[in-house]
């Protein structure tokens, strides 16, 4: 409780720092806490969406929601199930001081959702806090992209690109040595980063 209620901040630019102010709300970014506290947070309303048994099932298991770190995803069969689950959470947040994202500018707005199929026919939008949900091709959710397709093919992309990049900087920061050495470094930093002790970078 310390931690939060004794938040400050400053705003750094032109490497000169404001004066400090406090932060009232929000969680810390990167914090090892976060994730825990999420949980707990939210724990009564998940056991409520499990025990109505809304959300999709596989194998008989219940798994219509899934949370960690300020992230939720719910997971229905239908959009009228859908609207239910969100209605139970706008309820929850309600009374538990939570706000979901609904900002009236698609580019800033978090809360958003995606329909399964390759040739998509949408329903009509579901609503938060009586708010338009848009319907988008892809939702991320912990750093992966979920695509409407159910394919792997733009999570696949955008870890590549983000490989190529790292592999790119890092060979950049050995400018001094030869090909062969860079190679070698490559590939010890792919075994220890990446788990790929099999790959053939030749």
């Amino acid at each position: 409780m310390f931690a939060y209620e004794e938040q400050y901040g400053c705003v750094k630019l032109a490497g000169k720092k404001s004066d400090e102010f406090t932060v009232t709300n929000g969680t810390k970014q990167g914090s090892v806490l976060l994730p825990l506290l999420f949980s707990v947070y939210l724990d009564d309303l998940l056991q409520e969406l499990r025990k109505l048994q809304l959300g999709c099932h596989i194998g008989g298991v219940w798994m219509g929601a899934c949370g960690y770190a300020d992230d939720l995803a719910l997971l229905a069969p239908s959009r009228d199930v859908l609207q239910c689950m969100l209605n139970i959470c706008e309820s929850y947040a309600l009374e538990h001081n939570l706000v979901f994202s609904t900002d009236p500018v698609a580019a800033r707005l978090k809360t958003k959702y995606g329909r399964e199929g390759r040739r998509v026919r949408y329903p009509a939008n579901v609503q938060l806090h009586g708010k338009d949900l848009p319907w988008v091709e892809t939702v991320q959710h912990i750093g992966h992209n979920l695509h409407q397709t159910c394919g792997m093919n733009m999570d696949c992309r955008q870890a590549r690109a983000k490989f190529i990049s790292k592999t790119v900087e890092f060979r950049e920061q050995l400018s001094f040595a030869n090909p062969k050495q860079i190679l070698k470094a490559i590939q010890l930093y792919c075994s220890y980063a990446y788990g790929g002790m099999l790959w053939n970078l030749s």
